[in-house]
């Protein structure tokens, strides 16, 4: 029992993280119908930028704001070289573009950066957290849970109040059909990858400042992303935090009883009964395709 509360604290904090990862993964794939396996090596990448420019004397804040910029190029010019130069009606083209994408830019990082590593990263949180008694939330997990719920409002908002939403939705269902209509795919899209970018650097920020900056500090989050982003749903916006938070509140329950082996095959056995029960996912909803 004195173990329980420890692991459900260290759940919620790595939780918090996967779901913001998914969040990053559920967006793209809601607004352009692209799953994007290169995520969490945008968000890898934003993050030395930003170590290397606190490392050269600029200031922390500034250093944040100009690596955030360049990750969200960096997701533009993926979209305009890699994703829309080769449009294909069959989704699993686009998904080897970005399996190869993500093999490329783990093989750039690990050139430049992967000597010497795992490095200390510039505090970018206050250490400690909220003192609940025997128990400390820490400030990592305050911040993410905050900024992902913000996150999830924002979108929300955005994909079912706004004319951008609608658009974001026709271009999901049908790109084709929404060129037609006059919807500029190719501006919108370019957009989306920025925002997701930035998410996921958003991402690898929290992770650097709670952990130590490595080159691989993000593939396991990507696991347990997927898996909860796919067990919720994957076009469930508020699915994506429920299921990273899941991920990572099973994850340490049962690495905590048991071992970290079998909390891997207790998040994946849980979403492969999810999906036999509920294809869409939890939250997730059925797509209809009219003939």
């Amino acid at each position: 029992m004195d173990l329980l509360m420890p692991a459900l604290i260290g759940g919620l904090t790595s939780g918090a993280l996967y779901g913001l990862l998914a969040f990053s993964v559920v967006v793209l794939y809601k607004a352009t119908g692209v799953a994007n396996f290169a995520v969490a090596q945008l968000g890898t990448v934003g993050a030395f930028v930003v170590w290397r420019l606190a490392l050269s004397s600029l200031d922390t804040p500034l250093a944040v704001v100009a690596g955030i910029a360049a990750t969200a190029l960096l997701g533009a010019l993926v979209f305009a070289i890699l994703i829309r130069p080769l449009p294909s009606t069959n989704p699993s083209n686009v998904i080897v573009r970005t399996l190869a994408l993500a093999l490329v830019l783990t093989a750039v990082v690990d050139h430049w950066w992967a000597i010497g590593q795992p490095f200390a990263f510039p505090q970018l949180l206050p250490s400690g957290g909220i003192d609940l008694g025997p128990l400390v939330v820490p400030w990592a997990t305050l911040v993410t849970l905050a900024v992902a719920g913000a996150l999830v409002c924002l979108f929300a908002y955005v994909f079912n109040r706004t004319g951008l939403g609608l658009q974001l939705k026709a271009i999901a269902a049908d790109r084709h059909i929404a060129q037609l209509l006059g919807i500029r795919y190719r501006d919108i899209a370019c957009l989306v990858w920025a925002v997701a970018a930035v998410l996921a650097a958003a991402v690898a920020l929290l992770s650097a400042n709670r952990l130590l900056l490595s080159t691989t500090m993000l593939d396991g989050a990507l696991l347990y992303s997927f898996a909860g982003a796919i067990t919720f749903g994957l076009t469930s916006l508020p699915g994506a935090l429920i299921g990273g938070l899941a991920a990572g509140i099973v994850n340490s329950l049962v690495s905590t009883y048991a071992s970290s082996e079998i909390a891997l095959l207790a998040v994946f056995g849980l979403l492969i009964v999810t999906m036999l029960a509920r294809p869409d996912g939890i939250l997730g909803s059925r797509q209809v395709d009219r003939v």
